[in-house]
């Protein structure tokens, strides 16, 4: 990369970082005396969650635990950038340093996914014109899932394009709210690329070693990603070794494997035992469903690009012989990691678009090397067809700032509740509350809820029925108090959200009394005692 690379690659990152936040600037400007930001344009479910374990960390935990479950938990080494990111907090107002931290990570993050984007790509672009190409649209791109959306398609096949609900399948998404996944990208390409490089000086090999090692602590899920694709490039160039005679050369991919592999084999191993063997991690595996919609959904994402792409494996093969094999296989296994049989198949293409890209930049050079206007023709097309579905997300994100509504924005009277759970009780409050509640209250304090969040919330589907009975009086006396109890459950909100599921009734029951009332918001405590 030279210097006049390099400066592109970084006004490119300022820029999309400058235009990826406006949303947000927007969201603060939205305030007024009666509602609050939550922080997030999209995703917002997601967005509390980060928040909530920032909260973990400014309380002085290392470990996670969610607050999202009532259930006991070990804890675990995970979400660490979020639970190191609250320690930075302090004083008051925590919440909103929350979300500008968030989001500074977020905008410290996207200068690395970018350059990383563009050290991968230079691998096997020469020229500076497709590397700029590739970047852009691995960082923008987004399919053509747009012209579902105009055609009144928008649950096509039972689902949204991939576009609007996988950060991992394009890069958008992530760029604009979800930066532990923007981070983890760039170490995943950027180690992928000193792996490559190996084999013209060992000591890259340790370099990609360490860079995984990072990307295990940021999100360990990405390292089945590298571990997958390294260890398919190896098998294959052992059985080409011996029908070739190159053995020597699969060795030496053999050895820089293991030097890149070894150092975050540990964290891999780590999160495989916790998973497998800790209660509430179980559970939280067997409800965090993220399942690939029907193959059809992959064509109206890469289906743009596919045939350039066949033009660009032969040039692949030719330009990068052994390195060149890694992004070959890596599309190839595409189905397999799409539809593999776990609960997560649609995190797995992690990266695949800038694979994508890659090889349809080298078909459309290899069709357009001595026309370069129909290159520029080619490729600003390609790029007109593939930006809406972003521009479309980012216009939604300013969007939903203009009028103050949840779950964007949260009522400020519900919040001055929620800092009453806490001032109630010094000890850290367990709360019955509604599903819309549940997710916003361990992001505005020190609370934990018994349904909140789709994954960590365990058991919900049985807890959310009991819950709305609950409310809605479906419940014997003698149930209700068993219920809470089975739950650790000292704190019952009741707001405008909790009323929407039946009009609660305390009546004269010396078990539920009430510490707080203002305007439509209650809260009651609860005695667990026999």
């Amino acid at each position: 990369m030279s210097h006049r690379e390099k400066r592109w690659v970084f006004a490119w990152a300022i820029l999309l970082a400058v235009i990826t936040t406006i949303p947000y600037i927007m969201g603060f400007i939205g305030e007024n005396e009666n509602w609050l930001f939550s922080g997030f344009v999209y995703g917002v479910e997601d967005g509390n969650s980060y928040i909530a374990k920032m909260r973990l960390g400014a309380s002085g935990a290392w470990l996670f635990r969610s607050p999202y479950t009532t259930q006991a938990q070990e804890g675990v080494l995970a979400f660490l950038p979020y639970i190191l990111l609250g320690k930075l907090a302090v004083g008051r107002e925590l919440h909103t340093q929350f979300i500008i931290l968030f989001h500074l990570f977020r905008i410290v993050s996207i200068p690395f996914v970018v350059y990383a984007t563009y050290q991968f790509v230079s691998l096997f672009l020469k020229e500076i014109y497709w590397r700029r190409w590739v970047t852009l649209l691995a960082t923008v791109g987004g399919g053509v899932g747009w012209l579902l959306l105009i055609l009144g398609e928008q649950n096509w096949l039972g689902s949204l394009p991939l576009a609007w609900i996988s950060p991992e399948w394009f890069g958008y998404l992530s760029i604009l709210g979800q930066p532990h996944l923007i981070l983890a990208r760039a170490l995943l390409l950027s180690g992928l690329t000193f792996y490559l490089k190996s084999s013209q000086n060992v000591t890259y090999a340790w370099v990609a070693g360490l860079i995984f090692l990072g990307m295990g602590f940021v999100h360990s899920l990405s390292l089945v990603s590298a571990y997958f694709v390294i260890g398919l490039h190896v098998l294959v160039i052992w059985l080409r070794a011996f029908t070739t005679q190159t053995k020597p050369i699969a060795w030496r991919w053999t050895r820089a494997a293991i030097r890149a592999l070894i150092g975050p084999a540990p964290i891999l191993l780590y999160m495989v035992y916790r998973f497998t063997t800790d209660p509430f991690l179980r559970s939280w595996t067997e409800q965090n469903k993220i399942l690939t919609p029907h193959p059809a959904h992959i064509f109206v994402a890469y289906g743009l690009i596919l045939p350039f792409v066949i033009l660009g494996i032969k040039p692949m093969i030719k330009r990068r012989r052994w390195s060149g094999l890694l992004p070959l296989l890596w599309l190839a296994a595409l189905p397999l990691l799409a539809y593999a049989p776990h609960n997560l198949q649609r995190r797995l293409p992690e990266g695949m678009w800038v694979i994508v890209l890659t090889l349809g930049a080298l078909g459309l050079q290899h069709l357009t090397k001595d026309h370069r206007r129909w290159r520029n023709i080619g490729g600003a097309l390609l790029i007109a067809f593939s930006i809406p579905t972003s521009l479309l997300i980012l216009a939604g994100g300013i969007g939903v700032t203009g009028q103050p509504a949840q779950p964007v924005y949260r009522p400020l009277e519900e919040v001055r509740a929620f800092e009453q759970i806490v001032a109630i009780d010094s000890t850290i409050p367990s709360v019955i509350s509604s599903f819309d509640t549940g997710n916003a209250l361990p992001a505005w304090t020190d609370a934990k809820v018994v349904i909140g969040h789709g994954p960590e919330s365990i058991n919900l589907r049985v807890n959310a029925a009991k819950v709305e009975a609950f409310y809605a009086n479906r419940m014997e006396p003698e149930d209700a108090i068993a219920f809470l109890r089975s739950n650790n459950i000292n704190t019952i909100f009741f707001g405008p959200s909790e009323r929407k599921l039946g009009e609660f009734e305390p009546g004269n029951r010396p078990d539920y009394v009430l510490l707080y009332q203002s305007g439509d918001y209650m809260i009651y405590k609860v005695d667990l005692d026999d």
